[in-house]
């Protein structure tokens, strides 16, 4: 089975109540963490990779928070997938090429990569403005 990661989950619940937030508003990491009852100290983690990916901004001191650091229609869902979960790949020979024993004798190949395009395209495909 295909998932993504609980972090993934959470990334992506996080960026849709940012999408829902009024022009200049930020959201406390706290307060979505508590109304969500997800741990502060994970998704202070989760956040740290969306900061780094320039996904969010954060303000500090009081009325700060975090707020999408862009145009929700110009962030993807690969975006916030890549972000936590680093480049998408359906198998190992998709993200470490070399690194499976099959690799010369591989019948299949075509196809993995044929689909890891496909879903790769389909996460591109959606904005975060449509979670």
């Amino acid at each position: 089975m295909l998932t993504l990661n609980r972090q993934t989950d959470y990334a992506l619940q996080f960026i849709a109540a940012l999408t829902r937030l009024e022009a200049g508003e930020m959201l406390s990491l706290r307060q979505f963490a508590t109304n969500s009852s997800i741990s502060f100290a994970f998704m202070q983690r989760i956040v740290r990779s969306l900061k780094a990916s320039k996904i969010v901004r954060s303000t500090q001191g009081s009325g700060g928070g975090y707020a999408l650091a862009k145009n929700a229609d110009k962030i993807t869902v690969q975006d916030i997938v890549e972000s936590i979960e680093g480049p998408v790949a359906v198998t190992m020979c998709i993200s470490d090429p070399g690194a499976c024993v099959f690799e010369t004798k591989c019948t299949s190949k075509k196809t993995i990569s044929k689909i890891n395009f496909q879903i790769s395209e389909l996460l591109r495909e959606v904005k975060v403005s449509e979670l």
